[in-house]
């Protein structure tokens, strides 16, 4: 069996016994067990140091005495046991003053690192057992060296980092708080999302424009509509009497032809108009469908997921090169777009009809200049009150502008994301192929402005629309 001696500085520069690879220190590869013993000197020296001034020699003193305790309750011996071998810790025989003198004349026993080496030669006397020093004093050593006493160094990996000075550890308690501060801050993220779906970088946005309708085929449409709804003549209008029956002239009934005015109106004013309305919406409905395409529907969520809200939030939305963000009224306004596309219907010429008894007392009634009763609107007060949570408008722009910004006394920390909805819109001599757009976060308790960029990657698709005009006159507007 191989039986090491260790001094003091094992329990107060190493790591716990337990975490130790004691692998390291057993040269024959056939041992299944160490001893490691504890003198007497080492003892004492722990048993002094319990109150040391230096916090963490004292604690690692304290943790050994306790050691030293857990050996005497466990019949003087404490065994770990590793899988291929075993080290058991025990106390070393008591040796007097006049057995160590006897010894070896180079030690004097008044000094506790000799008097380890003394108990530790007694031991290699009266044993067949390797007896050897363990330890990392150079002193220690050398002492051991002259005495024909083998010993192992402790390897460098079973020691503890070496124990900051005061200065180093002023300096790693400032280190833990700017650390603990540093968690204390938002933590900003960001979600873009491209017609409503969150923007995959390495997808395609598809983005179609309409070209110019042909002059024949506008021709060809107004042909089809003139001779679907032709101009009226009025050749047969006439006013027949045999018509009414005698009841009917009795009780006052009659027929009404229009007037001259009246058909001048339709000839010259409206049936012209309707034509000139048909020639726009044909003329124009590629520019009102391209209308449409260059509003890019996006919006970006912004959350914070750190430990604390953003003091006075400010949320800025930016455009680059020549796109711009559409007025937040446009969806109105879109709505009205989409509305307009269709063919006006066509106007209905005057023509003969029976005048009511009824009808003429009506007009009759509403001639003498009856005014309704109009009750006063009482007048509601808005609430002006700000949610300091939520998000408002900071100069809002009323047209189309390159830069959004919107304010918030208070961005929460652990909730869901703020969405900000948007139209992007590309000028008709817009095309490139990457839209950029970038979006900031200010906040009174942020270092620096929170910035990120998006960028859009798109395709353009030219797209012929008179076969869908055709269909929407021919088969829609016309049936």
């Amino acid at each position: 069996m191989e039986v090491f001696f260790i001094d003091s500085n094992f329990f107060l520069q190493c790591k716990d016994p337990k975490n130790i690879t004691w692998e390291d220190i057993v040269q024959d590869k056939e041992t299944k067990e160490i001893k490691i013993i504890i003198s007497r000197p080492v003892q004492e020296e722990i048993d002094k140091l319990k109150s040391d001034g230096n916090k963490r020699r004292a604690k690692k003193a304290r943790k050994a005495n306790s050691f030293f305790r857990d050996i005497i309750l466990n019949d003087e011996q404490i065994v770990l046991r590793r899988k291929d071998l075993s080290i058991i810790f025990e106390f070393s025989d008591t040796i007097t003053d006049s057995q160590l003198e006897n010894i070896s004349a180079k030690l004097d026993i008044t000094r506790p690192d000799d008097r380890i080496i003394g108990e530790a030669l007694s031991t290699k006397m009266n044993s067949s057992d390797k007896v050897k020093l363990l330890s990392h004093d150079t002193n220690l050593l050398r002492t051991a060296k002259r005495n024909n006493l083998d010993f192992i160094i402790i390897p460098d990996t079973w020691l503890l980092p070496p124990e900051s000075s005061s200065n180093e550890k002023k300096i790693n308690e400032l280190k833990k708080r700017i650390a603990t501060l540093e968690q204390q801050k938002p933590a900003i993220e960001f979600l873009f999302y491209v017609r409503d779906k969150v923007y995959d970088s390495m997808k395609t946005i598809s983005i179609n424009r309409y070209s110019d309708l042909s002059s024949d085929f506008i021709k060809s449409m107004f042909d089809f509509i003139k001779l679907k709804y032709p101009l009226n003549d009025f050749l047969n209008i006439s006013e027949d009497k045999t018509e009414l029956s005698a009841i009917q002239r009795t009780l006052g009934f009659k027929y009404r032809i229009p007037s001259q005015k009246e058909i001048l109106d339709y000839k010259e004013q409206k049936y012209p108009k309707w034509i000139s309305e048909i020639e726009t919406s044909i003329r124009d409905y590629h520019k009102k469908r391209n209308e449409i395409v260059r509003h890019l529907e996006c919006s970006i969520a912004i959350s914070n997921s750190g430990t604390i809200p953003v003091d006075h939030a400010i949320v800025e939305i930016n455009t680059i090169d020549n796109i711009l963000l559409a007025p937040s009224d446009y969806s109105s306004s879109f709505s009205e777009l989409n509305e307009s596309f269709k063919i006006p219907d066509p106007p209905k010429p005057p023509r003969k009809r029976l005048i009511t008894p009824f009808e003429t007392f009506l007009k009759t009634i509403l001639n003498n200049n009856l005014k309704p009763i109009t009750l006063p609107i009482p007048h509601i007060l808005k609430n002006t009150i700000k949610d300091r949570n939520s998000f408002y408008w900071k100069n809002r722009p009323i047209d189309y502008s390159k830069s959004w910004k919107f304010e918030c006394e208070e961005l929460l920390h652990k909730i869901d994301p703020e969405f900000f909805k948007f139209d992007l819109f590309l000028p008709d001599n817009f095309n490139k192929n990457k839209i950029t757009i970038s979006c900031r976060v200010h906040g009174n308790n942020l270092v620096d402005p929170i910035k990120k960029y998006f960028k859009i990657d798109i395709e353009y698709n030219t797209i012929n629309l008179e076969p869908e005009i055709d269909n929407l006159i021919k088969n829609l507007i016309l049936i």
